[in-house]
């Protein structure tokens, strides 16, 4: 055999050992494999099975408080002057003369003298007119007086006969006398007419607008200016419809007639305060809004400073104390829950009610029923709310801290 044979010879018997070697090792670990998960059987830890208890939830909760309640109504308006009026001309006629205060902003006093029309055209009316008068005048007492002579003949030559009208010159006397009064209110009218042509302020008032200057001309019904009245001026309040039923009985049984109403605004940074009373309500029912519209009426000596009275076109607020509410509930706003319910905590147990809400506002909310005075309500949530569910209350302690 020579030297390549026994080289190849002792490869085959060296791989034939290392397999062998490999199975050994295999055997070796399988069996000391299961020696060992003998073992971990045979030794194994038994859990103890321990109840985890019930989780029951943590609430807050607040007493509810029964009570007399009389809400203050918070309403924003505009301020309107009490009486706004387009002066307008009359007559037709060249403009002479135009007063100096007739400027926006100025104050003209009742019956002063705004504007002048040229009256030549009137003065000449009324003189033909007074003409006409006196002849109508005229015209009946001569018609008196020859009924007079009529009767005076008719007894000398009527043979005892009743005079006929005609005899009388009734018929005559009455044509005379209609003349009579046709005449009178023509005069009457051109004396109108004349005293027109003089434009005057019909009350104290503040001019808003100017709309003539020297040498206009003025048609009838041409306007001259539009004034409103200083005198005192008013507050439009729109009133939800549900807020109508929370105002008191008024003056003559009208709800909400005469009340007092405290009226405010910030102006230049300052607020101003005013006092007014209701003084009627605009008929009908805004569509867009659902409001009726209440009318409050201010004064002069309701303000004091620099602002009397409101300037006009000046949003404000307004605050008026409703009807009292006897014997209501009040909760937290927190309290209240969707569908007009609210969680109650009964002997540590979850009560959902559903209540009868009278009048909400923004920290609390006033109830009909329900809900009783003493009663333990829920203000913090629930993930589940289910009725007769256990509840814990939140300690004193928990929640002072809680809250810082």
């Amino acid at each position: 055999m020579n030297t390549q044979e026994e080289e190849q010879l002792q490869d085959c018997m060296d791989a034939k050992g290392a397999r062998w070697v490999v199975i050994a090792l295999s055997v070796l670990f399988l069996a000391v494999g299961v020696m060992g998960f003998k073992y971990l059987m045979a030794h194994k830890v038994v859990a103890k099975k321990v109840d985890a208890g019930e989780a029951v939830p943590v609430v807050k909760t607040v007493e509810a408080e029964e009570l007399d309640f009389s809400p203050t109504l918070v309403m924003q308006g505009v301020v309107v002057p009490e009486a706004q009026t387009r002066i307008v001309s009359e007559v037709a006629g060249p403009v002479t003369f135009i007063s100096s205060l007739l400027k926006k902003g100025e104050i003209i006093e009742k019956g002063e003298l705004i504007a002048t029309v040229d009256d030549a055209d009137y003065q000449v009316r009324l003189a033909n007119a007074e003409s006409a008068l006196a002849d109508a005048e005229l015209a009946l007492a001569l018609e008196k007086a020859r009924a007079v002579q009529a009767l005076r003949d008719w007894r000398k030559l009527g043979n005892g006969k009743p005079p006929s009208e005609l005899v009388q010159r009734k018929p005559q006397i009455r044509s005379a006398i209609a003349r009579l009064k046709a005449a009178q209110a023509a005069q009457m009218k051109a004396l109108r007419d004349l005293q027109k042509t003089h434009i005057k302020a019909p009350y104290r008032c503040q001019v808003d607008k100017k709309y003539i200057d020297a040498g206009a001309y003025l048609s009838v019904m041409s306007p001259v200016a539009d004034v409103v009245s200083v005198g005192g001026c008013e507050v439009r309040l729109p009133v939800p419809l549900d807020e109508v039923g929370m105002l008191p009985e008024g003056g003559a049984g009208k709800k909400g007639l005469g009340l007092e109403v405290n009226v405010s605004a910030v102006i230049g940074g300052k607020r101003y305060q005013w006092h007014g009373k209701v003084s009627r309500f605009e008929g009908g029912i805004d569509q867009k809004t659902f409001s009726m519209m209440m009318v409050v009426s201010l004064n002069p000596a309701s303000g004091l400073g620099d602002f009397p009275l409101p300037p006009r076109g000046l949003f404000v607020d307004a605050e008026v104390m409703g009807k009292t509410l006897q014997k209501v509930v009040k909760i937290p706003r927190l309290g209240m829950r969707e569908g007009s319910t609210v969680w109650v905590m009964v002997d540590h147990k979850l009560s959902i009610r559903k209540v009868e809400v009278v009048r909400q506002e923004k920290a609390f909310i006033y109830l009909r029923s329900g809900v009783a005075a003493g009663e333990q309500v829920i203000v913090s949530p629930l993930a589940a709310p289910l009725e007769g569910m256990k509840l814990m209350e939140l300690a004193a302690e928990s929640e002072a801290q809680t809250q810082q």
